[in-house]
């Protein structure tokens, strides 16, 4: 975050099937309390077919301390690894 008040996100990011997708966010703080922050958030994500125009807000409140877990999972095709300090599935938000 830049000076504790914006913040930008750019990038490009290419599917296994090789289609491209850009993005591009920029957000800023709203308002914040004692208890929480609420940042809100514009930009656009644009792949070879469409672009589409994203509009998000989000509310930062108290954290937790995060107990580490298992960090790997591994089947026939895929391993996920947990970066380490990374949230934990419960703190996740969708």
């Amino acid at each position: 975050m830049r000076e504790g008040k914006y913040i930008r996100i750019n990038g490009e990011i290419e599917s296994s099937s090789g289609s491209d997708t850009s993005i591009s966010f920029f957000g800023g703080l709203i308002d914040e309390s004692k208890d929480a922050s609420v940042y809100g958030f514009t930009g656009r994500i644009t792949t070879s077919d469409d672009t589409y125009k994203i509009i998000y807000t989000t509310k930062s409140s108290g954290l937790t301390k995060i107990i580490p877990t298992s960090t790997d999972f591994t089947n026939d095709n895929l391993t996920v690894r947990t970066l380490k300090h990374a949230s934990p599935k419960e703190l996740m938000i969708a």
